[in-house]
């Protein structure tokens, strides 16, 4: 039964499940119950909901704890091996989509340059435009390729089915002529980049293996130096995505990102073309895929080659990351929803289904999870007022609190998987960016939950967009468009504010617990204006 390693990994994560589930939870109560016991009724309640919130991020928890101590103890999944060199005689054509609404010029033009200079053969690549803008920013594509007959610009008024139906619209309208009777489907969003020999081997897996739906590239931020916020992205990212996706991808169920993918049109047609109901339409459209006995596959041939890896621009503003993971939220709530109410006896191995099960439960979880991390201001606040402190239960409480967020045992055990085999730099640089973006996240918390709230409860008719690009822009500005997670630093305050009226004299031990959430908090709605006006001036003529 455990023959493979991707069996016997998620075996593993299944057993560290049932234990968090069991263990934490059970301290957790019995010393809640201790507190109730000496009148600290508050205390105690306070201490199961952070042991609930604990319980319903088991998924969570023990994908990262389990993935990270494989990657240590093992040294790392070998990454997928370049297919041979084929002739260009034998690759298939291929038709890249670029969907779009209200995008920057310049990210759509970048765009589509990398992939009309690939190394790919010119007169098997096309490539389609699909704008569905509010304004007629698309005629401006249109007239810069009016001239290059591989580009197609295509515009539809309305946001019906969001991002797949601009997809589905330009699916409809390949009509490609003789030649490309076999070709293949591409997909970038704006402003990300094919690297100059990606499509080249991702086509060439295609050849291999008919019955593959779909090849899944992985992906390196391409916009580092824009922001603090795409530095540290780019740091952590290149982490996440080179071994915890590589891991997931290839011990448990492959899955499209919806971008950096070629697609098999046979297989979309099968599955009805891409779910227009969802917004997340690459998992679910992906997910049908390999429920109809179509395969997918994740490759990273070399992590470190950038004529390789292709290049995914990251929201460069708090403003981006909060609609980016907003929507991710919701998409991955409604897929959830849709495959609790479903058949639960899906045709996968068991492993991918386990999977499937770890990856739906990522976003709902976070939910609880953000409401634990409300309360714990509250917590630390009544542990300040009591008057004999129930000291177990206080170092239970935060250790439990800090394990919600496992995502630090895996950069961990990935720096130093790094420092051991001879990356110290890129392993120190992901010990000191991981703390920083836990910062910015803060303020992102609550836009997360939100989308989960979203995806739960009605379906979603308005258009997802993740603003690119970014621009320098004054403190009033960032008040208004913060206001959310200002009024959640506010919130932060009042147990500290309540602690130090009523108990002036216990208030310094607990002065850092009580202020430590809110202030870094206030950090993160302000870290991208601050850090841009810190680099102007740098740069300012006559600065030293």
């Amino acid at each position: 039964m455990l023959d493979t390693p991707g069996k016997r990994v998620y075996a593993a994560v299944l057993l560290v499940a049932l234990a968090y589930v069991i263990l934490l939870p059970g301290l957790g109560l019995y010393l809640a119950f201790s507190s109730f016991r000496q009148g600290a009724w508050f205390f105690s309640a306070l201490t199961a909901t952070t042991v609930l919130t604990g319980v319903l991020a088991a998924p969570h928890v023990a994908q990262f704890i389990v993935f990270g101590g494989v990657l240590l103890w093992r040294g790392g999944r070998p990454f997928v091996p370049p297919p041979p060199e084929t002739s260009d005689d034998d690759l298939p054509p291929i038709v890249v989509q670029i969907p779009g609404r209200n995008e920057p010029h310049a990210a759509v033009v970048r765009s589509i340059e990398s992939v009309l200079a690939s190394r790919y053969p010119a007169g098997k690549i096309r490539v389609q435009h699909i704008d569905n803008s509010d304004d007629d920013r698309w005629q401006a594509v249109a007239e810069r390729y009016a001239a290059e007959d591989r580009v197609q610009v295509i515009h539809r008024a309305g946001t019906q089915g969001f991002k797949a139906g601009n997809l589905n619209l330009g699916a409809a309208r390949m009509h490609l002529g003789t030649g490309w009777e076999e070709f293949l489907i591409g997909l970038l969003d704006a402003g990300d980049t094919f690297s100059r020999h990606s499509m080249r081997l991702l086509a060439t897996e295609m050849l291999r293996d008919t019955r593959l739906a779909f090849v899944q590239s992985l992906t390196r931020v391409g916009n580092p130096e824009e922001t603090a916020i795409t530095r540290v992205e780019s740091v952590v990212a290149d982490a996440i995505f080179r071994f915890h996706f590589g891991v997931q991808n290839t011990y448990g169920i492959p899955t499209i990102y919806g971008h950096h993918v070629l697609v098999r049109p046979q297989a979309l047609r099968e599955v009805g073309g891409w779910d227009e109901t969802k917004i997340a339409e690459d998992w679910a459209t992906g997910i049908s895929m390999l429920l109809k006995g179509w395969r997918g596959r994740w490759v990273d041939y070399d992590p470190v080659d950038p004529s390789i890896v292709p290049g995914e621009e990251t929201p460069p503003t708090l403003e981006g990351q909060q609609r980016q993971k907003g929507r991710w939220a919701t998409g991955g709530s409604e897929l959830a929803k849709q495959y609790v109410r479903g058949d639960k006896r899906l045709p996968l191995p068991w492993n991918e289904h386990a999977d499937l099960v770890i990856r739906l439960l990522t976003y709902p979880t976070a939910l609880p999870r953000y409401m634990g991390m409300l309360l714990l201001p509250l917590w630390l606040g009544c542990a300040a007022l009591a008057n004999e402190t129930p000291a177990r239960t206080l170092w239970f409480g935060l250790a439990s609190a800090s394990l919600q967020n496992a995502v630090f045992l895996f950069v961990f055990a990935t720096s130093m998987l790094y420092i051991t085999t001879g990356y110290v730099k890129r392993g120190l640089a992901l010990l000191v960016c991981f703390p920083i973006q836990v910062v910015y996240s803060l303020p992102i918390a609550p836009h997360v939950a939100h989308g989960v709230l979203k995806g739960f409860r009605y379906a979603t008719n308005v258009f997802q967009i993740t603003p690119k690009g970014t621009e320098e822009f004054g403190l009033t500005r960032v008040f208004v468009q913060q206001r959310v997670a200002l009024a959640m630093t506010g919130w932060l305050l009042i147990p500290a504010a309540f602690v130090a009226v009523v108990r002036p004299n216990h208030y310094g031990s607990y002065m850092l617990g009580l202020l430590i959430l809110p202030l870094l908090t206030f950090i993160g709605v302000f870290l991208v204006p601050l850090t841009q006006r810190v680099r102007k001036s740098r740069l300012r003529p006559g600065a030293r």
